[in-house]
């Protein structure tokens, strides 16, 4: 994590390339040898997203499969589509909506450990967070 992780406002878009890809849906399935890794919705209830995600991201449409008109082997497809946001390190282009936010929080040098949902699920009420002087609630 040391060399993949940037704890700064920004976060690993510092050293991001700018590759933007659409989740699998095997990026959704319980797999056992990665423990505790498992999404609070399904890969339906996050596509709507994609457009929002995209704009964000400066990496264009939201479309990240063209179908490919001949038939391939063994299963293969050449359908998947790659996009690159124009900028790659995009806390530039939003740091100054962020800061100046009145919904955004922000909380330099804080790891959310936890998300603690509504009893429905539904909701965040409150996250739990490890800063340099110990855990808390926020």
């Amino acid at each position: 994590m040391e060399i993949t992780v940037c704890r700064v406002l920004g976060g690993t878009s510092w050293t991001w390339g700018g590759r933007c890809v659409a989740y699998d849906d095997i990026d959704w399935m319980p797999r056992d040898f990665v423990a505790d890794a498992h999404w609070p919705m399904g890969h339906d209830e996050a596509r709507p997203w994609y457009r929002q995600a995209s704009e964000y991201l400066l990496c264009g449409s939201d479309v990240f499969s063209i179908p490919y008109k001949k038939e391939l082997n063994g299963g293969l497809t050449m359908d998947f589509v790659e996009r690159w946001a124009r900028k790659a390190k995009v806390i530039l282009e939003h740091r100054d909506r962020l800061i100046k936010s009145m919904r955004i929080h922000l909380s330099l040098n804080t790891t959310v450990i936890a998300l603690n949902l509504s009893s429905d699920g539904l909701c965040v009420e409150s996250m739990s967070v490890k800063t340099p002087h110990g855990h808390c609630k926020i």
